[in-house]
């Protein structure tokens, strides 16, 4: 909700239905992630004067956004916390923050073979002092459109993978794309699912015909 509250004013309540969002100005903040989100919310509170730090669990070499991003964040006077987890925020008596508690973490091999995973390190725990927490871990889609349709093949991560190369499910007449697809992809992916997805749907309409051609 910090990047809409200052880009249109408000909130929408979907996204923070109990809760009036506070732009934090000329104070100390903490953002949590490690992608391209994260680095928006660190140069839009930069611009707002204040003093940022950023918190991920991972390296920089491991994280999401670019190289020359963190370096320009760098000559903006961000304050860097790599390898650091959160664990909770802290709060004063008036319910104001006053600090993040974290806790150290190393990279351990993954035993899937993936990219090295982020392991905690016993006795590491520490607070950072702080005004604002702005959460930037990520975005997640909404499968409220989708989980209570009888018969529709998902995958194990809850996703719909399962579509065919025209985007069709295993349920005639229902299409899919984007993040509930891949599980979370860039705008410009979602576009082209999009797009793609339409001129199918527009084959179907026209001709009736339904091949689901997925193979399990």
């Amino acid at each position: 909700g910090f990047l809409m509250k200052l880009n249109v004013g408000h909130v929408h309540p979907l996204l923070a239905p109990e809760e009036d969002v506070e732009l934090p100005k000329n104070k100390k903040v903490c953002v949590i992630g490690g992608g391209f989100t994260a680095v928006d919310c660190m140069i839009t509170s930069i611009r707002l004067g204040n003093e940022t730090h950023l918190v991920y669990r991972r390296t920089r070499d491991t994280s999401s956004a670019k190289d020359e991003e963190w370096d320009h964040l760098a000559e903006e006077g961000a304050v860097f916390h790599w390898l650091t987890q959160p664990i909770e925020v802290i709060g004063n008596e008036k319910g104001e923050v006053v600090g993040l508690k974290c806790i150290k973490m190393e990279l351990v091999p993954d035993e899937k073979g993936g990219r090295p995973r982020p392991k905690p390190v016993e006795g590491s725990e520490h607070i950072i002092e702080c005004d604002a927490v702005i959460m930037a871990v990520g975005q997640d889609y909404n499968d409220v459109a989708y989980k209570n349709i009888p018969g529709l093949k998902i995958d194990k991560w809850n996703n719909l993978s399962t579509v065919d190369s025209k985007y069709r499910t295993n349920v005639e007449g229902i299409f899919a794309g984007g993040d509930v697809v891949n599980g979370g992809d860039t705008v410009v992916m979602a576009i082209r699912h999009g797009r793609d997805a339409a001129e199918s749907i527009h084959e179907y309409l026209m001709t009736g015909k339904w091949e689901y051609e997925k193979e399990d």
